[in-house]
């Protein structure tokens, strides 16, 4: 769920965004070309609210070139901001067509908050997603390099799903006989219910073993089974 809600919020991060805001504010400051323009309008930003004030909207207009152009500029500096009116000149900087007012802080919407939101959901998938694949490395390792043998069946136990949409699984046990001739027990849990009607206490299943330490091991699927007991 967390890999899904991210990359939606990305997106919408971007898009509700003004192109205003995704300026970039530094190298404007540092080479932009210095311009007059004239405040065409001001309003609030009623929608934010910022230790209960709200951010200030400027709408300028300005010739570069021969050319009329108009922009937007947002800040909190409310104080210097309220001693400008409309139809003032102000000073701006403008650079590769994105421009700023120049004596003011600019403020944008910090947008790493629409992160917070999924970041929970993101560390919780996260921790399941490690319990679930744990388990799953270690089979992967024993289906790949783990000896085929085996095993006798000494309970089959259903286990109810922990979500809604999980529907369990079947936790199998089993006892084998080790390398050095002592009998060890396993466990696996397999989501193939059929397994119930096939198998009971006391019938034969394949495990893989590990080869390096002769204990660990996990129960062989069907199919991996019949393809090593006939080539191996």
């Amino acid at each position: 769920m967390s890999l899904i809600i991210f990359p939606i919020v990305f997106i919408l991060a971007g898009t509700i965004q003004e192109p205003y805001e995704k300026y970039d504010q530094n190298s404007i400051q540092k080479n932009g070309a210095v311009h007059t323009a004239k405040i065409l309008n001001i309003r609030e930003v009623e929608n934010v609210t910022i230790n209960g004030q709200h951010p200030r909207l400027f709408y300028y207009g300005y010739t570069l070139n021969g050319k009329n152009f108009t922009d937007i500029f947002q800040t909190m500096d409310l104080d210097k901001a309220a001693a400008i009116e409309m139809s003032d000149n102000v000073t701006i900087k403008v650079y590769k067509g994105q421009s700023i007012i120049t004596g003011f802080e600019p403020f944008t919407f910090p947008m790493y908050i629409f992160f917070l939101f999924p970041l929970p959901f993101f560390m919780i998938g996260s921790i399941f997603l490690c319990i679930a694949l744990l388990p799953a490395l270690k089979n992967y390792k024993l289906y790949r390099d783990g000896i085929l043998q085996e095993a006798t069946v000494t309970s089959l136990t259903p286990l109810a799903g922990r979500t809604p949409l999980d529907k369990g699984s079947v936790l199998v046990t089993y006892k084998f006989l080790t390398s050095s001739g002592q009998t060890f027990h396993g466990e696996t849990s397999t989501r193939d219910f059929s397994i119930l009607s096939f198998k009971k206490v006391g019938d034969p299943i394949k495990i893989f073993v590990s080869k390096n330490d002769g204990t660990t091991s996990c129960m062989a699927p069907e199919r991996e089974a019949w393809v090593q007991s006939k080539f191996v």
